[in-house]
C-alpha cells in the first residue's frame, strides 16, 4: 500500500515553479530591461520559496530523524548549506544584471544568471528525489502516516496565510488531476468549510478550463461514493 509522502505535493509545485520560471527565463531577452526585470523578479520569487522550504525541513523534518539516522540528517544539512550558497550566487547575479549597462553587458549577465540558475535547478531536482527516497524510506520505518501528517500540519501552521495560498497554487499546476481531487476530497472531508472553498478558489485561478472541468467532475464522483 503507498505510504504517506509528506514531500510530494509541496515538491511538485517546487518543480512547477523551476520548470516555468526557466522557460520564461530562456525566453528573455536581457538588453530588454523591461522584459529582465520581470524575469529576474520570478525567479526572486523562486529563490524565496526554496529558501523557506529548506527552513521548513531544518525546523520541522530532519529533527524527527536524528535520533534514528543522524548522519543521514547532516548529509541533508550538508546539502541545505550548499543550495544557500547557490542561492546567493544567483541573487549576486540578479544584482549584477540590474547594475549592468550596454547590450553586450546586459546580455552577458543574463547569461551567467542563465547558468546559474541552470546549476541551482538541476541541485534542487536531484536533491529533491533524494529526500523522497532517502527520507521517506527511514520515515517509514519508524513513524506511522497520522504521525507523518502532524509533521505537515505543523509545517502548514507555521505559513502566513497569503504564501500559503501561492504555495498551493503552485503544487495545483504541477500535480496530477487524481492528486488534485484526492487533496480537495481530504480537506472538504477533514477541514472546516471556508478551508475547502478557498483552496477550491485558488484551483479555478490555477487550472486551465479542461483540467478544472475534470476536477470538477472528479469532485463530484468523490462525493457520491463517499
Amino acid at each position: 500500500m503507498q505510504r504517506y509522502n509528506m514531500f510530494n505535493l509541496k515538491h511538485k509545485g517546487l518543480r512547477a515553479m523551476l520548470f516555468e520560471t526557466a522557460m520564461e527565463l530562456q525566453h528573455t531577452c536581457f538588453d530588454h530591461s523591461e522584459s529582465a526585470a520581470e524575469t529576474m523578479k520570478k525567479i526572486e520569487l523562486v529563490m524565496h520559496a526554496f529558501h523557506n522550504h529548506a527552513a521548513h525541513e531544518d525546523q520541522f523534518v530532519l529533527p524527527t530523524l536524528r535520533k534514528y539516522d543522524a548522519a543521514l540528517i547532516e548529509e541533508f544539512e550538508s546539502e541545505h548549506a550548499m543550495d544557500e550558497l547557490l542561492t546567493q550566487k544567483v541573487n549576486k547575479l540578479i544584482a549584477a544584471c540590474r547594475l549592468a549597462e550596454g547590450k553586450e553587458n546586459m546580455i552577458a549577465a543574463g547569461y551567467a544568471l542563465t547558468m546559474a540558475f541552470n546549476e541551482f535547478i538541476a541541485f534542487n531536482l536531484y536533491h529533491m528525489n533524494k529526500e523522497e527516497h532517502k527520507i521517506n524510506n527511514t520515515f517509514w520505518k519508524y513513524y506511522t502516516d497520522a504521525e507523518l501528517a502532524q509533521v505537515t500540519q505543523k509545517i502548514i501552521a507555521s505559513i502566513p496565510p497569503g504564501e500559503l495560498a501561492e504555495e498551493a497554487s503552485w503544487m495545483i499546476k504541477g500535480t496530477s488531476r487524481n492528486e488534485i481531487i484526492a487533496w480537495l476530497l481530504a480537506v472538504k472531508n477533514d477541514a472546516p468549510e471556508f478551508v475547502f472553498k478557498s483552496l477550491l478558489a485558488v484551483a479555478e485561478k490555477s487550472l486551465s478550463q479542461q483540467r478544472l472541468n475534470e476536477v470538477q467532475e472528479g469532485l463530484t464522483e468523490g462525493a457520491m461514493i463517499a
